[in-house]
């Protein structure tokens, strides 16, 4: 075979190539969803049903966060939680947690004497 006829059997030559199925790609959640208030309210309800179904069913599920047991929280759209309750003195007390721009989140504490 001589030099040009080798190049056109290269030239000429064909692999069949099996075409494969690539399967869709998940839907990607962006990091920013879990650094957001509700984010982090769905989290902490999940974790709160997650203990009254471990409790037995006469007994009380107490949530103590921020220096108050927790009575109520409250997801505020879109960026903010409400956690109240009463204070170790025995204050009605507020915490507001907001998530801001920077993903970090602030927090506000409200006491009543």
């Amino acid at each position: 075979m001589t030099p040009e006829e080798a190049q056109r059997a290269i030239e000429n030559l064909r692999i069949e190539v099996p075409r494969i199925s690539i399967p869709p790609m998940p839907r990607i959640t962006p990091l920013s969803h879990f650094l957001s208030g509700e984010a982090a309210f769905k989290a902490l309800r999940k974790e709160v049903e997650a203990l009254v179904k471990l409790a037995p069913t006469d007994h009380d599920v107490l949530i103590e966060a921020f220096g108050i047991l927790v009575r109520d929280v409250r997801f505020i759209k879109p960026h903010t939680l409400l956690f109240r309750g009463v204070s170790g003195a025995g204050h009605e007390t507020s915490v507001i947690i907001h998530f801001g721009a920077n993903r970090h989140p602030a927090c506000v504490y409200i006491s009543h004497d």
